[in-house]
């Protein structure tokens, strides 16, 4: 009956998020999300599918994923981006008795930017200033069953540019299930309505505010043998993106050598561009290495790379 009763649910949540997922955009939503990068070499080289991660780095994506941490775990993920833009992140997790625990710091940015101003026909230099986008995360999860696994994180924006500074706040949910051996992972970002409030440092009197977008992610992943098959459909706040990726695992290296390749597709603006992704991972007696590829269309940089460090107790 229990079993029964949790299938309902289930359709009834699949059945709401699929309306999310295909309803029409009414209005603008600017505020970057700094996940939409990825949280970790792992997630990208699958074409960035979310909500299966199985250490602390779930935090960034489906909270419900804290459930795989055996005692405690922790990831670190840094990288730079076309070569000017550092991005990084950190996370820490614990299974406890009432639940796994978990709590992230994500942050992007940009330094020396140069600020110039106009002197007749000239353009001059007259300083330089930051960019900063920063997000903390921490969540719950519990277990219903040893089927169902549920997710909460609380999040906080904050977003500094020059003499402007941003914050805000909100809430991610999140579930796992497993129908067999296929697992679905359902969650939502950014479920209350708020924005990002904007003050200036140099002008008292200026404010502004940026939307937070909610963000609907539905995933599957079934195994074939060695072989993990993943699909998902993401509403990023603008538009429906699809990835599909692959994990190639092998049995005969006794499980530690991931290989992974993946499609993705992305907003820019208000259209969709898609890109290809790869790479492999290590899995060391509870150390995790990753590395990722990722195709790049800008006319200067042919790829970005990725790497990350995790280490399981």
């Amino acid at each position: 009956m229990q079993i029964k009763n949790n299938d309902r649910m289930l359709g009834w949540a699949i059945g709401l998020m699929a309306l999310l997922l295909v309803a029409p955009r009414v209005e603008a939503a600017s505020y970057l999300m700094l996940t939409d990068l990825g949280s970790s070499a792992e997630m990208i080289r699958r074409g960035n599918i979310e909500g299966f991660s199985k250490g602390s780095n779930a935090i960034f994506e489906n909270p419900a994923g804290l459930h795989h941490v055996n005692v405690i775990s922790t990831s670190v993920f840094a990288s730079e981006i076309m070569k000017e833009v550092s991005y990084r992140n950190v996370s820490v997790a614990i299974d406890s008795s009432i639940g796994a625990f978990g709590i992230g710091y994500m942050d992007a940015g940009v330094d020396d930017i140069p600020n110039t101003r106009k002197n007749g026909n000239i353009i001059e230099a007259i300083g330089v200033f930051s960019y900063k986008n920063r997000i903390v995360k921490v969540g719950y999860q519990a277990s219903i069953t040893e089927q169902l696994h549920l997710g909460l994180s609380a999040v906080g924006y904050m977003n500094e540019i020059h003499t402007y500074t941003g914050s805000g706040y909100n809430l991610d949910a999140g579930l796992l299930y497993s129908f067999s051996e296929l697992n679905v992972s359902l969650f939502a970002r950014n479920l209350i309505p708020t924005t990002i409030q904007y003050k200036d440092t140099e002008d008292p009197t200026y404010t502004g505010e940026e939307e937070l977008p909610l963000q609907v992610i539905l995933g599957a992943s079934y195994p074939f043998g060695d072989i993990d098959l993943m699909g998902q459909f993401k509403f990023d706040g603008i538009n429906t993106l699809m990835s599909a990726g692959m994990d190639y695992t092998p049995g005969f290296l006794f499980n530690m050598l991931t290989i992974s390749g993946g499609y993705k597709e992305f907003s820019v603006m208000d259209t969709l561009a898609s890109t290809v992704t790869m790479g492999v991972g290590l899995n060391l007696f509870g150390l995790s290495l990753d590395y990722a590829y990722e195709k790049s269309d800008h006319f200067e940089y042919d790829a970005n790379t990725f790497a990350s460090v995790g280490f399981d107790f």
